[in-house]
């Protein structure tokens, strides 16, 4: 492959992991709305629905997200092997890094999501 193909190659990846961290946001934003207004007045068997079906999308998203970004490092990591000087920003710890790191911090937001449904559910007493 020639450099340029390499780019692209990683430029469509990144871009891929901007729809699928965009998925993660907006299910996130979605959940927490709907725990907002209506958390508190839904009954278990509506919220076990709704908790299993963000759960999953948004596992599924974040899942893709940390599998696109391991192809990256991937790609990278053949790009420094074939003898391309690279970076540090696009270099493969970079990438290897963030493809962990990013990951986490979508499942964190999923899992605070989570906490405030429960928040809302559960109200401390005054």
């Amino acid at each position: 492959m020639t450099e340029y193909e390499f780019t692209e190659v990683l430029s469509s990846l990144y871009a891929q992991v901007t729809t699928d961290s965009t998925t993660v946001f907006s299910l996130v934003t979605a959940y927490l709305i709907a725990a907002y207004l209506i958390g508190a007045k839904l009954p278990k068997v509506q919220l076990y629905i709704v908790n299993v079906l963000f759960g999953g999308w948004a596992l599924m998203a974040i899942f893709a997200v940390g599998a696109t970004m391991d192809k990256a490092a991937w790609i990278t990591q053949r790009l420094i092997d074939s003898g391309y000087e690279l970076n540090e920003i696009t270099g493969v710890s970079a990438a290897g890094f963030f493809s962990i790191a990013f990951p986490a911090l979508l499942l964190a937001s999923m899992l605070a999501a989570y906490y405030f449904m429960w928040s809302v559910r559960h109200p401390k007493a005054e």
